[in-house]
């Protein structure tokens, strides 16, 4: 299955206090890692360091 960027509509509750915000720097990337790695898979599974390219190419 492939999901297409201009296909993917994330959704988003009318009154939800969620923010999305682009991640731009290491310690950005860092808290998002560790969001990940906390809620999705319970141990460190991704290394900010190591993953960092995908910011830096966007």
């Amino acid at each position: 299955m492939l999901l297409r960027r201009e296909d993917f509509l994330p959704y988003k509750e009318e009154n939800s206090r969620m923010i999305c915000r682009r991640v731009s720097t290491m310690e950005d990337f860092r808290s998002w890692v560790d969001v990940v790695n906390t809620a999705l898979h319970g141990w460190e599974m991704i290394d900010a360091a190591h993953y960092f390219t995908w910011v830096q190419e966007e």
